[in-house]
């Protein structure tokens, strides 16, 4: 792989990659007809892996051309989110119709994950003059959210009016909420600690606090997180969709829509 900048190309090669996580297997569509007795097999991650590898760059050392290494651990980490459950590889073993290929690559979601970030205790301190400066990303399948960071404090607390209120669509209930919580450096962040949360340990439609102890540094997060699935109304019919609430009249839905802005762009000036 060769990697460019203004002008300048360098050839980095990869060595020694080991990716260590949970695959789904899925055989479907399903035949009677004749041997395997399926027509695809659909493979993903059910989270995010972990990646080990080894980067050589003209026997120069990553640390000496500051970014080189973070470009090219975001290069790796998309090509894998490529297989990270929702996104799925579907391998054609028999003869598809293309109603049956449209149906085997889409996936329906299950309901909607809320989580919101209360804080940290007890951070570990990696900078050498104050403290750390830690925030907090979350992965869900191949979808990521981060909170702000928030400088100079081993014990943060995120308020409700900050992106710590994070949403996603759940594809399956057995998938995994990566969390890790970093220090942000503008070369490199570092990362403080991290933990998980099976999805399948998260009553239905009830707001839990969890505070979890952080692996690879040391102290604890706070969240809190709510599943809600979609449930089946017999009365609407299978093709309606209830979003399970707290209200006494709930509304039907064939799922949810979210919005994140990203930036914007071109504002016009109301200063004198």
């Amino acid at each position: 792989q060769e990697v460019g900048a203004k002008g300048i190309s360098l050839k980095v090669s990869v060595r020694n990659l080991e990716v260590v996580g949970t695959m789904r297997m899925v055989f479907s569509p399903l035949t009677a007809k004749e041997l395997p007795c399926f027509k695809a097999v659909s493979i993903s991650f059910i989270s995010k892996p972990h990646i080990n590898y080894v980067l050589d760059a003209m026997k120069l050392p990553l640390s000496s051309i500051p970014g080189l290494a973070g470009i090219l651990e975001s290069l790796i980490s998309d090509a894998i989110n490529a297989y990270v459950w929702p996104k799925k590889q579907v391998i054609p073993i028999g003869e598809m119709s293309d109603a049956e290929l449209r149906m085997t690559s889409s996936q329906p979601a299950v309901g909607i994950l809320r989580v919101q970030v209360v804080g940290c205790d007890d951070l570990l301190n990696v900078d050498r003059f104050g403290r750390s400066d830690p925030f907090v990303v979350c992965h869900l399948g191949d979808e990521k959210h981060k909170t702000c960071v928030i400088n100079n404090n081993l014990n943060p607390r995120w308020k409700d009016d900050d992106v710590a209120h994070m949403e996603w669509f759940v594809y399956d209930k057995g998938q995994v909420l990566d969390i890790k919580v970093k220090d942000h450096d503008v070369a490199r962040s570092q990362l403080l600690g991290y933990t998980d949360v099976i999805l399948n340990t998260l009553e239905d439609d009830t707001k839990h606090t969890l505070e979890l102890p952080l692996s690879g540094g040391k102290g604890t997060i706070t969240l809190l997180a709510e599943y809600r699935p979609f449930l089946p109304n017999e009365e609407q019919g299978i093709d309606a969709w209830r979003i399970s609430s707290e209200n006494d009249h709930p509304s039907y839905s064939n799922g949810g829509l979210f919005v994140h802005i990203e930036n914007v762009t071109k504002l016009a000036s109301n200063d004198a």
